[in-house]
């Protein structure tokens, strides 16, 4: 029995001995290609050729992360390349260079942070050359950051007598570089933001026969007010249609809180904010006129519909929580609009005055018409109120 246990362990060891010989040949071969590669990387290099020596070092890094050598060249091909770039002023391709280049990959000396300096250069250089493309010119993607170095230089020259003639220079590059940056949301559909950032451009340096700073504002202020009409005339359709909904507000309806019933006034607030808003907006635009109208009379027709149902709920609710002080609480009228007050409470008053000037806000919210209160059932009441509130198809203002 020993004999074969020992024969088992025997073999386990050959077995684990040979895959551990492959293993070993297997490593030697793989580190002796990247080696290879790696010269062939660094042959590439030396020959100036950092495009493909970049790609040989991307596959080492892909196979070998840990290789250091690697890693070290790699980040000096893509310096010299973007380098290489700027000489030649191929400024857009330097920068499209930086753009494909992973976030985590962390080579030092072309990081994205360097983007901003490169559109300046390119910018500066457009301005040296004068090259009149650049107002068509919409290679240069966002950026701020150029902006405000642009900003920061230009804001140095000026305070400083000893390099005021190199002002003019930059103001014109700084008012060049807001056109562009303008130009960049526009073509993002960020109207505003283009807008506010044409508004410190100087047309002195901008403006030409065929093209002036005025018309292109004017151009983007109609497509912000064709946008946002566009969306306006949604928004109240579907405000239209979500008032019609019946089920609206069943919410409001089954509350046990009398604040929530002044919520539902509150929506009828903000669809006559956007009335009036719209009203102002659009006074002579036919057909937002007349859809605003319509979405008008179904607040009116819902208003009338709703008001009397809140002031019911509103007076049972009252009712429930004034149970424990012993006083009742009725609403009557043809529309709801009388709420009456029964409980020993209101035999003086100075209770009743009390009573009425703590709810006055709710009732007028409301849109009750008077509010009676009985110190007891049969007998005349103690007071009564006459309020002044707004018809239940009244705006809610």
């Amino acid at each position: 029995m020993l004999d074969i246990e020992s024969k088992k362990s025997s073999y386990r060891m050959k077995v684990n001995l040979f895959f551990s010989l492959i293993l070993c040949v297997f490593l030697l071969s793989c580190n002796s290609y990247t080696n290879k590669q790696f010269q062939e990387a660094k042959q590439c290099y030396e020959n100036k050729d950092y495009e493909e020596a970049i790609r040989l070092l991307e596959i080492i890094n892909k196979n070998s992360p840990h290789y250091a050598e690697a890693q070290l060249l790699i980040k000096q091909s893509y310096r010299e390349l973007v380098n290489g770039l700027m000489e030649e002023y191929r400024y857009d391709e330097a920068i499209a260079l930086i753009d494909t280049i992973s976030p985590q990959s962390c080579y030092y000396g072309i990081s994205r942070l360097l983007i901003p300096s490169i559109r300046i250069s390119k910018i500066e250089y457009m301005i040296h050359n004068s090259d009149v493309k650049v107002l068509t010119d919409n290679t240069f993607g966002p950026f701020d950051n150029s902006v405000r170095q642009l900003q920061y230089m230009y804001d140095t020259i000026s305070s400083d007598p000893d390099l005021l003639e190199r002002k003019t220079a930059y103001e014109r590059t700084l008012s060049l570089a807001y056109l562009l940056e303008s130009e960049y949301y526009i073509e993002k559909h960020r109207y505003e933001e283009a807008l506010v950032l044409l508004n410190n451009v100087n047309p002195e340096y901008i403006d030409t026969e065929k093209f002036t700073v005025e018309m292109y504002r004017r151009e983007i202020i109609s497509t912000i007010n064709s946008i946002n009409r566009k969306k306006d005339i949604e928004a109240i359709k579907t405000m239209t249609s979500n008032i019609c909904e019946m089920n609206y507000f069943d919410k409001f309806h089954a509350s046990d809180y009398k604040n929530d019933m002044l919520k539902e006034v509150g929506v009828f607030k903000e669809y006559w904010k956007v009335i009036t808003d719209v009203k102002t907006v659009y006074k002579s635009d036919e057909e937002i006129m007349s859809l605003v109208m319509k979405l008008q009379n179904e607040v009116i027709r819902v208003q009338k519909r709703e008001f009397p149902i809140l002031r019911k709920q509103y007076s049972k609710i009252l009712s429930k929580n004034l149970w424990i002080e012993d006083i009742d609480v009725y609403c009557g009228g043809s529309r709801n609009t009388v709420i009456s007050f029964y409980g020993y409470w209101y035999a003086t008053r100075e209770n009743v005055s009390d009573a009425q000037n703590k709810e006055s806000s709710y009732l007028n919210q409301l849109r009750f018409k008077k509010s009676i209160y009985y110190w007891c059932r049969g007998f005349d009441p103690t007071h009564s109120y006459n309020i002044d509130s707004p018809d239940d198809g009244d705006p809610v203002l």
